[in-house]
């Protein structure tokens, strides 16, 4: 499939190629240029330069769902990231991390954590009888279950934003790394193995968000 870059993905696109100059022969650099596919063939060290610059969403845009991971093998890249560093997936990210889910009647996902993305049953309501609003929008707060450097320096409850209709279900409790109550707890946070996902937003989470980012960042994990 061909599909036409817009002018911020191909500024975005032509950055990576700066990026990746002297890492990449120019004759392999040539090989992108020409290619039939707007976005160039798999090139490992063209999106390894994009996520490396934080890239990666805008150059890949909205237009890349409809083509499916694989159409830019997207998977292979997030699962090479995956196998030498810690990656961090927020909101769909996370949801797309598991096995399957159950949006759009039924799609398989990445795979990188087991489990499946089940949504809110229809109907919800807190504990004064209230009903509860489909998506999950809004503030609400996030309980870790055990230590961890992710919420290093962040109160059990603190504040996070979240905007969602979906939800995690790992199939290993000991890969839920924070919960929150909507009405019952539902995993807003995963950890396995050098992989973390958040349900939440916290590039739209203040202060506490902030603090996640920055834990991110100086994790290191053990595996």
């Amino acid at each position: 499939m061909n599909f036409s870059l817009n002018e911020e993905q191909q500024a975005v696109r032509d950055l990576a190629i700066q990026i990746m100059t002297e890492q990449a022969p120019a004759e392999r650099l040539k090989e992108i240029e020409k290619s039939g596919d707007p976005l160039g063939p798999f090139d490992a060290p063209l999106w390894a330069a994009l996520a490396d610059a934080g890239l990666l969403g805008i150059a890949l845009g909205e237009d890349v769902g409809g083509a499916g991971l694989d159409f830019v093998a997207l998977v292979q890249v997030i699962e090479a990231v995956a196998a030498t560093r810690p990656l961090l997936g927020i909101c769909l990210g996370m949801q797309a991390l598991l096995s399957r889910s159950e949006e759009n009647g039924g799609t398989d996902a990445i795979g990188l954590i087991p489990g499946q993305v089940v949504r809110f049953t229809p109907g919800l309501a807190n504990a004064a009888g209230e009903a509860l609003k489909i998506p999950h929008m809004g503030w609400n707060r996030v309980h870790p279950v055990r230590p961890h450097a992710l919420f290093e320096g962040i109160p059990d409850g603190s504040w996070f934003y979240f905007v969602h209709s979906f939800y995690a279900q790992p199939e290993s409790a000991e890969d839920i790394g924070a919960t929150t109550d909507y009405p019952s707890a539902f995993a807003s946070a995963i950890i396995h193995g050098r992989v973390a996902a958040v349900q939440f937003h916290p590039e739209k989470s203040q202060e506490a968000g902030l603090r996640l980012l920055q834990n991110f960042l100086s994790w290191t994990p053990l595996v």
